[in-house]
């Protein structure tokens, strides 16, 4: 491909397209080339490091690299790294980066609470603003950064009312992914509802149907009340008799776009109503989590109704292949 050198010169001398510094410890020769080419092309501009890909192997490079940086850690905004291990590392190195607001301690989510250096890192960054990816224990939640968490796992014994009970205490909170088991063992939350109103993308626990009510129904209702003016995707892994209790109450979401269903196939048999409140979801994925190749008897025409009644808006329908296979269900292709 040809690029003309005016174009090629315009990209040189724009800074602000060389601040993503990419570092692949695989390769030491390729790490340090380009840290030395952005370093160089970003000039003084605040740049962000991420490290997608790192082993233990790739300890003495890593240092190598920060050594380059040493006298750039002011210009250090953003740090993403898919290992929390790295971060004991660059402090090492580096000492704390005055500068740094933003920071990824895991690449994905993960249920395993952060370690003691991570927790250390963190302390001493007063600056930060927005932290990804950490599990949230009750320990945390009382720390004085919980305020700054973007990204969380909730552990077993964090609760939906320990999220709402404190007004505003979570602003940069976007997404929560809670724990399978955080509702099994405790009492519905109690007090009133406050919002989280940053919050777009949420992952619900197990729900089930006990004594023909939704459990824990208090929580799941305290929580999409405070999640209403902001949630755009939702994913919950749920019983098909939940299904009627659970259903209306995406109506209230009215920013909701993304729904996916890993439903858990009973032997009871239950009628739900046909006509629901309509959510403003238009991207919808179903699955069944277990016995989907030998169950099919809750699929019946009536189910279907009541799926078009719930998601009249979809223009995205992805469903598992096997329910592909049970009769009644092809029909709600035509949502």
């Amino acid at each position: 491909m040809c690029i003309s050198s005016r174009w090629m010169n315009l990209i040189i001398s724009t800074p602000v397209l060389w601040t993503d510094i990419v570092l692949d410890l695989h390769s030491a020769e390729d790490a340090l080339a380009t840290l030395r080419v952005h370093i160089t092309l970003s000039r003084f501009s605040p740049i962000s490091i991420i490290i997608f890909k790192h082993t233990t192997e790739d300890q003495a490079l890593l240092r190598v690299a920060l050594d380059q940086l040493k006298s750039h850690g002011d210009r250090i905004q953003s740090l993403y790294v898919n290992s929390e291990f790295i971060l004991s590392t660059f402090y090492e190195v580096l000492g704390p980066l005055r500068n740094l607001t933003v920071l990824r301690c895991r690449a994905v989510h993960s249920w395993e609470p952060i370690h003691e250096p991570t927790v250390n890192f963190i302390n001493c960054h007063s600056g930060l603003k927005e932290i990804q990816n950490v599990m949230l224990t009750p320990t945390i939640l009382k720390s004085r950064w919980s305020c700054r968490l973007a990204t969380v796992t909730t552990s077993a014994d964090v609760r939906v009312h320990d999220l709402i009970a404190v007004p505003s205490k979570f602003p940069a909170l976007r997404t929560i992914f809670f724990h399978p088991k955080s509702q099994r063992s405790y009492p519905p939350g109690r007090g009133e509802s406050s919002s989280l109103s940053s919050c777009t993308r949420l992952q619900t626990w197990n729900l089930k149907m006990v004594e023909d009510s939704l459990q824990p129904q208090q929580d799941m209702d305290m929580l999409l009340s405070a999640v209403s003016d902001s949630l755009e995707t939702l994913r919950t892994r749920l019983d098909i008799e939940v299904l009627p209790l659970f259903l209306p109450l995406l109506a209230q979401l009215c920013c909701l776009q993304r729904v996916t269903l890993d439903i858990v196939p009973t032997q009871g048999s239950f009628h739900p109503p046909v006509l629901m409140s309509p959510s403003s979801a238009h991207d919808l994925v179903v699955r069944i989590s277990t016995g989907s190749q030998q169950w099919n008897g809750g699929w019946s025409e009536t189910v279907v109704d009541m799926f078009k009644s719930s998601f009249p808006h979809v223009k995205q329908l992805t469903l598992e292949a096997s329910l592909l296979k049970i009769q009644a269900l092809p029909s709600v292709c035509h949502l």
